[in-house]
């Protein structure tokens, strides 16, 4: 599945994995996440390894501040 995400939110984000998630077939590429607060960050499920200048601990929790993350997660529910 590839992913329409709206080009406001891509131009806004910046990315250090070059929007992997956004390329075909993606979804093994991406973070699972688990519950969204207020659009502003989520709470990942089994975090992908790697850096990502999107994430951040919340004590032992790893969370995504993403845009496109975000909006593929309200979007698509995944």
């Amino acid at each position: 599945m590839k992913f329409e995400i709206n080009p406001d939110i891509i131009s806004l984000t910046t990315c250090d994995n070059d929007f992997i998630c956004l390329q075909e077939n993606s979804q093994s590429n991406i973070c699972n996440i688990k519950y969204c607060f207020e659009n502003e960050f989520c709470l990942t499920e089994n975090p992908k390894s790697g850096t990502c200048i999107n994430s951040f601990y919340f004590g032992n929790e790893k969370m995504c501040k993403c845009p496109v993350r975000i909006e593929i997660f309200n979007k698509y529910g995944i």
